[in-house]
């Protein structure tokens, strides 16, 4: 994942349609190449968002596939622990827990 995408959010096309808008706001519309700019703008949003949706999902695909084998790494030290315990013994186990306990 992690992708080559940048953090930022500029984009030299944004920032309330600029002077062409506001201009042509005052004659009643959009020209139709502003309009035409305008939809290429918007498109060039949607693409980067779906680029980001689809790096989404793989980050999160690789969390459910990292927590899948984590749970599996923690039920194969559960049963090594326990066969260790049965192995050395309980009274042997209580002996040496004080060294160990946490403080």
């Amino acid at each position: 994942a992690g992708g080559g995408r940048s953090g930022g959010s500029a984009c030299s096309g944004c920032g309330g349609g600029g002077a062409a808008a506001d201009a042509s706001s005052d004659e009643g519309g959009l020209g139709e190449a502003e309009e035409q700019e305008e939809i290429e703008h918007i498109q060039h949003h949607l693409e980067e968002m779906n680029a980001a949706a689809g790096e989404l999902n793989d980050a999160q695909e690789e969390l459910k596939d990292a927590g899948r084998e984590r749970q599996r790494l923690l039920q194969l030290w559960a049963v090594g622990s326990a066969r260790l315990a049965r192995t050395v013994g309980a009274s042997r186990l209580a002996k040496a827990g004080p060294y160990f306990q946490r403080k």
